[in-house]
């Protein structure tokens, strides 16, 4: 095994800022090109008001990860967004709106909902300050708006099919797992996403109702949620993750309305305040959006909880005496548990939740896996046979290997964390399409399709990130 102790590349500094508010310190290790993953830590402290903090760190950030922020903007408009650098007029309009309106309810109603609303804008804001000090004069300069497009795409998911720009996917995007004492979570998405970050935020707020100071989630450069679907919440212990849904109902967009929080400042602000599964879930659903519709799954290795939401619908589920019971684990996979979102989503009647493609393997494989090796190995797997494609029904796909319609999409990565290793403060993760079955993937097959900033070949192992001291240690190969 090889242990990474970031040294060599690290930024580390302590540091006041001009009234002396915040003290603390940053870690940045640009290793993408030899991990698959970017590691940032920022540990900062109040000293008398929590707005420096949010705004040191996110303006730390947006200078130390610029030319990431840079590359990651550019695969994410060529890559997901058709070349387009700009929205059309009425999203711009209801993007501009919604920000409005949320700068002033945070700026105008002192409660710990709001507060962290007004947190989340300012790091947001002071990042892309960060980014723009060096950059705004230069060729790399962006806009607000197109800077916000990092954090804010789930939602633009959601936005851009409102106005038919964009289609439906009928693949789906995730995998969540989760088995006593195990949390797992494969991320689907088009390669030129795989340029990743692994954040870690640990902020000493004087806020007495903040409850976890510390949280961590793996991103993209300048997002400030987990796009990637997987947080750690070191104070509570809890796991957040979750997978996406797909809508086939043209109606549903009716229901947009800028005066909402949208799904990235929601699960923040959930993140920062719940005890527990159940208080995420109630704090989650409030002021929804109804952009970036999903299934979450949260534990704290007591309890589980399901939330799903698909517009003007959000239903919460606890599982643990339920679903839990009855088949032994929990399974996400982008298709709705509750009858009513599944209806009102219009999903085509080939499926079901039960009868998914990928709940049937979910099935048939999880029977004896009880170690965290294991439970990656079954969230990476890829095996094609009568019954499962190596694309669209696979538990980690590999599109790029389909012959006639070959396109670089699929699993790109693994987490898994149990309830041994969150109280220890160590994760488990691994950057690459799943190269079990198959060859690993390489950028010179598609050299037309942009993916700046990315080495070519993709075969990286799995690793063990222990946060206690920031280091990295290889593991094993994706088998």
């Amino acid at each position: 095994m090889k242990s990474f102790i970031f040294l060599l590349v690290s930024v580390t500094f302590s540091f006041e800022i001009d009234d002396g508010k915040v003290k603390g310190s940053i870690i940045y290790n640009r290793t993408g090109n030899s991990t698959g993953w970017n590691f940032l830590q920022i540990s900062l402290e109040s000293i008398e008001n929590d707005e420096d903090v949010f705004a040191a760190a996110g303006r730390f950030e947006g200078e130390e990860s610029r030319e990431e922020i840079y590359n990651a903007y550019r695969n994410y408009v060529y890559g997901l967004q058709g070349g387009r650098h700009f929205l059309p007029k009425s999203l711009q309009r209801y993007v501009h709106n919604q920000y409005n309106w949320l700068k002033e309810q945070s700026q105008t109603q002192n409660t710990s909902y709001w507060r962290m609303v007004k947190y989340l804008l300012i790091q947001l804001e002071n990042m892309y300050e960060g980014y723009n000090y060096h950059y705004g004069k230069t060729e790399k300069a962006l806009s607000f708006d197109q800077f916000y497009f990092l954090s804010n795409m789930g939602d633009l998911q959601d936005l851009w099919p409102s106005v038919g720009e964009v289609q439906t996917q009928g693949i789906g995007n995730c995998n969540s797992f989760y088995k006593p004492g195990i949390m797992a979570h494969t991320t689907f998405n088009v390669y030129q996403t795989m340029l990743r970050i692994y954040k870690s935020y640990n902020f000493k707020l004087k806020d007495k109702d903040v409850v976890n100071q510390h949280l961590s989630f793996t991103a993209r450069p300048g997002d400030l949620e987990s796009k990637d679907d997987f947080f750690v919440l070191w104070d509570t212990q809890m796991v957040v993750t979750e997978t996406s849904f797909n809508n086939y109902n043209k109606e549903n967009y009716e229901y947009f309305h800028y005066d909402s929080v949208p799904c990235w400042i929601r699960v923040n602000i959930a993140s920062r305040l719940a005890k527990n599964p159940k208080e995420w879930m109630d704090i989650f659903g409030l002021h929804r959006s109804g952009t970036h519709n999903n299934q979450w799954v949260v534990t704290d290795y007591n309890k589980v909880y399901m939330g799903e939401e698909a517009f003007f619908i959000y239903k919460v589920h606890d599982l643990t005496n339920t679903l839990l019971n009855s088949q032994g684990y929990v399974a996400s996979y982008n298709v709705p548990l509750d009858q009513e979102i599944f209806d009102s989503l219009k999903y085509p009647n080939t499926t079901s939740y039960n009868d998914d493609v990928r709940a049937k393997q979910f099935r048939m494989y999880q029977g004896n896996l009880r170690t965290v090796r294991e439970i990656g190995r079954l969230l990476r797997y890829n095996k094609v046979t009568d019954d499962f494609d190596i694309c669209d029904g696979a538990i980690c796909p590999r599109c790029d290997l389909v012959n006639e319609n070959e396109y670089p999409f699929g699993g790109i990565d693994g987490k898994v964390i149990s309830q041994d290793m969150i109280k220890v403060k160590k994760v488990h993760l691994i950057s690459s399409p799943s190269y079990q079955e198959h060859q690993m993937f390489n950028w010179k097959a598609f050299p037309n399709i942009p993916h700046y900033g990315m080495t070519d070949k993709w075969s990286f192992p799995w690793y063990e990130l222990d946060e206690t001291n920031f280091t990295i240690k290889e593991l094993y190969q994706d088998y």
